[in-house]
């Protein structure tokens, strides 16, 4: 196995300052309202995503809520707040944005609850809730999507960087050869025209079971949705039923797909094998993406929560490449080299930091 130098972080911890500010801005508030709160405020931290955003619950007067902190040198809350109003007056269900402070980077938020689609899937609910949330999905696509950033060559070519940058070389500690580089760099030519091939419309970017929340009136709350771009009109599917969390039998996900698809006139008269490759090949560029981004959460970020779905994300994209001529190269050499490593390195490091 490749061993590294890396010098392994201890864990992060909150922030008190930036917690004891955002405790003191609710009270603020909320102090104002009928019964409202003038004393300390206990702020109770809640799961967060992968970004420096911070949730925490707190109950207010007239229930509960969620306290957000997203540091402004590296979250984009004025996006939030613009696409949280744009895509509620058209009827997705975001949670509404009752007060915030762009300056701080502070958000008080609808609370959703805490029950994911993620848990429903574990409970043998897929067909159902991947029925509701492909409905939602094309309910997001028909937004209008000419003030959202475009999801072009250079976004896309920076996001498969992170594979072998933060992945390959810095996680593993692989030394690659000029002809390995040139390979991986082939495929995201490949990844990237594939990408471009496809028609565009609003995407969520980021639209997968850890993302969509059971609300308790039964309608899916939509969450982490800033990111969103004009992009490729199978990115979100892909997202859904190719995400790092969950794996299906290939036929079971063909026919999800398949039914996806069957009313959307862009796709019409596209083939279903063309169909296919797109889902799959876009799918693929996001595999690889997380790859880069779990690494980079351990090694920059010092979050180890992610790292345990290092082995099966490598294994769809192992999947995926051996499937077609173009890739079946670098899945062979995937098995081969790679594979082998990423479960004793996930194990080593986790021991490493006592988790």
């Amino acid at each position: 196995m490749v061993t590294s130098n890396i010098k392994y972080p201890q864990r992060s911890t909150l922030n008190s300052d930036r917690r004891r500010q955002l405790a003191a801005w609710v009270i603020g508030l909320l102090s104002g309202e009928v019964g409202g709160i003038e004393e300390g405020l206990p702020l109770k931290p809640i799961v967060g995503d992968a970004s420096f955003r911070k949730y925490y619950r707190v109950m207010g007067p007239k229930g509960s809520l969620i306290a957000v902190d997203a540091p402004p040198e590296t979250e984009d809350s004025a996006m939030f707040v613009k696409i949280a109003k744009q895509w509620r007056q058209q009827g997705i269900n975001v949670p509404i944005v009752h007060d915030f402070n762009l300056e701080k980077g502070f958000m008080l938020l609808e609370d959703f609850g805490d029950h994911l689609l993620h848990e429903g899937l574990l409970a043998g609910q897929e067909d159902t809730l991947y029925a509701q949330a492909m409905t939602l999905s094309k309910k997001i696509q028909l937004l209008p999507s000419t003030e959202l950033p475009v999801y072009d060559e250079s976004l896309l070519q920076f996001e498969l960087s992170l594979y072998p940058q933060w992945f390959l070389k810095s996680l593993l500690g692989l030394q690659l050869t000029s002809n390995e580089e040139q390979a991986i760099n082939d495929i995201f030519d490949y990844l990237m025209k594939c990408a471009f091939e496809q028609p565009k419309v609003t995407v969520h970017r980021d639209f997968h079971s850890r993302n969509l929340m059971l609300c308790e009136d039964g309608r899916l709350g939509v969450i982490d949705f800033q990111g969103a771009l004009q992009g490729p009109i199978l990115y979100d599917i892909a997202s859904l039923l190719k995400d790092c969390y969950h794996v299906w039998p290939a036929k079971k996900v063909e026919q999800w797909l398949m039914s996806y698809i069957s009313d959307i006139p862009q796709l019409s008269s596209v083939s279903p094998a063309q169909v296919i490759k797109w889902f799959d090949w876009i799918g693929l560029q996001r595999h690889l993406k997380c790859l880069g981004i779990f690494s980079r959460l351990w090694l920059r970020d010092h979050r180890t929560s992610y790292l345990s779905n290092l082995p099966q994300t490598l294994d769809h994209v192992i999947a995926v490449c051996k499937q077609y001529s173009e890739l079946e190269h670098h899945g062979v050499w995937l098995e081969k080299r790679v594979l082998p490593q990423v479960l004793g390195r996930v194990e080593g490091i986790r021991e490493e930091a006592g988790v």
